[in-house]
């Protein structure tokens, strides 16, 4: 399975695996609109454009939520509007809602419960089992069914030129954190597992359900890579314009890419099924197109 598909003129912002019957791509174009196309062959099947009452203080606020999950029935993980920005689980029983920098609030069967933070949090990720906060001096913070566990102060170095990435393991057994510059590997109690330099400028972060690959993007040179998630050693990579040429049209709408176009947004699952945005552009490829890595023993420290 290979296939590119240009989507739009405009930045595709994010996009989503979303693991049914059948598998599904969310790609979102704009904070109120996102596609959903077949994940095996790209081939488009409906789109929703969101419209979220005026505040969350109404039964109409009810009603939209049950209006954002895809066709396959899988709750959109991450929505925003401006009354705050939504995470879901899949099955749409739990969110959590970012209303501000510093304000997060959790939501079980109907009932909310606010989790304090004593500085804004720069990102956030949030499992259902696990929320995940970064605050603006690098302390990374857990918070499990809306109680504080851990707050770790972190080695990392955020600047306002690199946007910080989070990404949770399901179940919240790891949490995978990176400045641009280094890439920290987490248990799910806040102990520090792995710490690696990238070598390069990291611009796109995710990791598979299960935590067993992590993929980024390069924005020096556009490579993409793809790490074992439990070592942290990188075991495939290629250009992203080697892998869009690699996949098949699937519509005759000719398009080009400008030449420091970087990729913007991935995806990975499972089974190494990768997913990637370029602009307008969507692909999706698996690790066999790309280029394996050599062996390399490292060392089970949290240091190396």
């Amino acid at each position: 399975m290979a296939w590119r598909l240009h989507l739009t003129d405009r930045i595709v912002r994010r996009i989503d695996v979303l693991a049914g019957k059948p598998n599904l791509l969310a790609a979102w174009t704009s904070t109120d609109r996102v596609y959903f196309m077949e994940l095996q062959n790209g081939g488009k099947l409906t789109e929703l454009q969101i419209h979220p009452p005026k505040t969350r203080a109404t039964a109409m606020w009810g009603v939209f939520l049950k209006t954002l999950h895809a066709p396959n029935g899988i709750s959109l993980p991450l929505v925003k509007t401006a009354q705050a920005t939504i995470y879901q689980v899949a099955d749409g029983k739990q969110r959590l809602y970012r209303v501000s920098e510093s304000e997060l609030l959790l939501e079980a069967q109907g009932v909310e419960m606010r989790l304090a933070a004593d500085q804004p949090f720069v990102a956030v990720a949030f499992d259902g089992a696990l929320t995940a906060g970064l605050d603006r001096a690098g302390a990374l913070h857990y918070y499990r069914q809306g109680v504080h566990t851990a707050s770790v102060d972190t080695p990392l170095r955020l600047t306002d030129e690199l946007q910080p990435h989070l990404a949770i393991i399901e179940g919240g057994t790891g949490v995978f954190v990176s400045d641009g510059d280094q890439i920290l590997l987490f248990d799910g109690d806040g102990e520090l597992v792995k710490r690696v330099p990238t070598g390069y400028t990291l611009g796109a972060l995710a990791c598979s359900p299960d935590g067993s690959f992590l993929a980024t993007g390069d924005l020096d040179s556009n490579m993409i890579r793809v790490y074992d998630g439990r070592r942290l050693v990188p075991t495939h990579q290629r250009f992203a314009v080697e892998l869009l040429a690699d996949a098949k049209k699937t519509q005759s709408i000719s398009s080009a890419l400008a030449a420091n176009t970087a990729v913007g947004t991935l995806a990975i699952t499972n089974k190494g099924v990768l997913v990637f945005a370029m602009s307008g552009m969507l692909c999706a490829t698996n690790l066999t197109r790309m280029i394996t890595m050599p062996s390399v023993k490292v060392s089970s420290s949290a240091e190396s």
